[in-house]
């Protein structure tokens, strides 16, 4: 049997699937847009819904703005963000100075990792010059 809220349903794929293949990091209201293409019945509370559980177990990263803006990432391995203060962009940037076979073998055990970088992106930048 399964618990509460790890069901897997086609809108909850859906989701996934679309998650996966941007790089974009969507708000709620950009992926229920878009999935409603597919999915005209689907409802923009389910795609919350799915949303929240799918942060809850894991499988997505909710990203906040300066604006408190809500964004989405289906890429969960070790990576930071740039987030542009000024139009939001998110990029994401690796972590190549973060030595995690280096903490695994000193016997520690990394969970999760998260890095966030606020400031205003070059395109910001070269349209105030």
């Amino acid at each position: 049997m399964e618990k509460a809220g790890t069901r897997h349903t086609r809108q909850k794929q859906a989701i996934m699937d679309f998650l996966m293949s941007v790089e974009t990091h969507p708000t709620a209201d950009e992926i229920f847009n878009q999935i409603r293409r597919d999915l005209p019945r689907i409802s923009l509370a389910t795609v919350y819904r799915n949303l929240n559980t799918m942060v809850t177990e894991g499988k997505v990263i909710e990203l906040h703005t300066s604006r408190n803006l809500s964004r989405y990432d289906a890429n969960t391995r070790g990576h930071a963000h740039f987030i542009c203060d000024n139009c939001e962009v998110i990029l994401d940037l690796p972590l190549p100075f973060i030595e995690t076979d280096t903490l695994t073998r000193e016997g520690h055990r990394i969970h999760d990792t998260r890095l966030n970088l606020h400031g205003i992106c070059r395109d910001c930048l070269s349209s105030t010059s």
